[in-house]
C-alpha cells in the first residue's frame, strides 16, 4: 500500500505526511512533473494525490489526463486536492473534465486528518 502525493506545495505536504506516518502509510511526494513520471515508471500506487494546478491550471489538467490515460496507471484512483474554495473550483470551465478523470475532490483547507481518513477509506476498499 503506498501513494503519490503531487504537490508544489511544501508546507501542505509536510503537515499532510506528518498526518500519513502517523497512520503507517507509506508515500512519496512529487514536487515537478519530472519526478511524477520517474515515480510513476519505477512505483506502483494505491492512490495519487494531485494538486489541481500542479504547478498551474493547464499543466495540472493535463498531467492528470496523462496519469489517467497512461496503461500503467489508468487504473489508480486520484484525488484532486485543491487550495482554491470548493464553491469557487466548481465554476472552473473544465470541472466536468476534472471530474471525469478523479474520484474526489478535497479542499487543502480541510484538516489534515480528515484527508487522511479518505485514504484510508480508499486504501482499506483495496
Amino acid at each position: 500500500m503506498k501513494i503519490l502525493i503531487i504537490d508544489d506545495d511544501p508546507q501542505f505536504t509536510e503537515i499532510l505526511g506528518f498526518h500519513l506516518k502517523k497512520q503507517n502509510i507509506p508515500f512519496d511526494i512529487a514536487n515537478t512533473k519530472t519526478q511524477v513520471h520517474n515515480y510513476t515508471l519505477r512505483q506502483k500506487y494505491d492512490l495519487i494525490l494531485q494538486d489541481v494546478f500542479f504547478p498551474n491550471k493547464e499543466d495540472g489538467l493535463q498531467l492528470l489526463e496523462e496519469v489517467k490515460t497512461n496503461p500503467a496507471t489508468k487504473d489508480i484512483p486520484v484525488f484532486l486536492i485543491t487550495s482554491m474554495p470548493l464553491e469557487l473550483f466548481q465554476q472552473e470551465p473544465n470541472l466536468d473534465h476534472y471530474l471525469n478523470f478523479s474520484e474526489q475532490l478535497i479542499s487543502k483547507g480541510e484538516d489534515s486528518q480528515h484527508i487522511v481518513e479518505k485514504v484510508l477509506e480508499v486504501l482499506g476498499n483495496k
